[in-house]
């Protein structure tokens, strides 16, 4: 990405604002919708959005009357089909991003969840496709062990050929694009099974589980192509074909995250309860603080000084 960067940086020389020499990036930090959309144009392949915080970015969505809000849900919505994006307007060239593919990454605090369950992101069907990972386990052991440098070795040559391979699907000689892949009979007939499992498990589901299930389809399909390039970028054998182990590994991806989700619904309905509400009966029936904090999920800080207040 440094690279690349210079090279772009080259190439535009002193004109910051000029928009004319396309950048070959991967990540974006920080950027308007504007700005997101017409690197995601010169990215044909597509494009990540990394935040530390999504919350900004989740309170402009919910925000009826801002513009940019809307247009980073729709965009974000579009892509996770792969729709097209025309763009035009006064400040920019128009132009069409032809099958749009877009990522974003980023924490939330537990407190600003039911956030992400607004009636505008749960009727847009937003939620529905965020992959969560929450802290099912947690570690509080330091060491000074470091990584294997033979395994840091095989990580970054995965990462190049990769990045190698993506750069090459973007080349405008490029006429064919190397984008379909094969399965095996077994990892195929696999496939047919967990897809009938899951519309199964979303027909036994009520909502918001149901419309997520119904997502699960989709990135079930995803994850297996993911897993794909995470067993084949090592050696750059992206030519073979879709095995049994990597549909079964997708598939246990998929059950790690409706896991996470129902995790997040717990979560929310905790979080939505009244807080005095519920420290006022812990009071009253002689309950201690630690209760309320097992109840609440919340710090133990938090409920001392609601407690006080109660």
């Amino acid at each position: 990405d440094n690279e690349s960067y210079e090279l772009f940086d080259e190439q535009r020389g002193k004109d910051t604002e000029n928009n004319e020499v396309p950048r070959k990036q991967i990540l974006i930090q920080n950027a308007t919708i504007e700005k997101a959309q017409l690197i995601h144009y010169q990215n044909s392949s597509g494009i990540g959005l990394c935040f530390d915080e999504i919350r900004a970015i989740i309170q402009k969505m919910n925000n009826v009357n801002s513009r940019d809000g809307h247009e980073w849900e729709v965009f974000l919505l579009e892509a996770f089909t792969n729709g097209i994006v025309d763009v035009s307007r006064k400040t920019t060239d128009t132009f069409r991003i032809k099958q749009a593919y877009l990522t974003m990454l980023g924490g939330i605090q537990h407190q600003f969840i039911p956030d992400l369950f607004s009636k505008s992101l749960v009727g847009s069907g937003l939620i529905d496709r965020l992959l969560f990972t929450t802290m099912i386990t947690n570690n509080s052991t330091v060491t000074r062990d470091k990584i294997d440098e033979h395994k840091l070795k095989r990580y970054n040559i995965a990462i190049q050929n990769l990045l190698k391979y993506k750069k090459q699907s973007e080349e405008p000689e490029e006429e064919e694009p190397e984008i379909r892949l094969h399965y095996t009979p077994s990892a195929e007939k696999l496939l047919f099974k967990f897809t009938q499992q899951l519309e199964t498990d979303k027909s036994n589901a009520e909502s918001p589980l149901k419309e997520y299930y119904s997502k699960m389809l989709i990135y079930l399909h995803k994850l297996v192509i993911i897993c794909f390039l995470m067993e084949n970028c090592e050696e750059g054998t992206f030519k073979s074909k879709i095995e049994f182990g990597t549909v079964l590994q997708a598939k246990r991806l998929i059950d790690f995250y409706i896991l996470n989700f129902k995790k997040i619904i717990t979560m929310r309905n905790r979080i939505d309860i009244n807080k005095k509400d519920v420290i006022k009966l812990a009071k009253a029936n002689n309950a201690s603080q630690k209760s309320v904090v097992d109840v609440l999920g919340i710090s133990k800080g938090q409920v001392s000084k609601l407690w006080k207040r109660a």
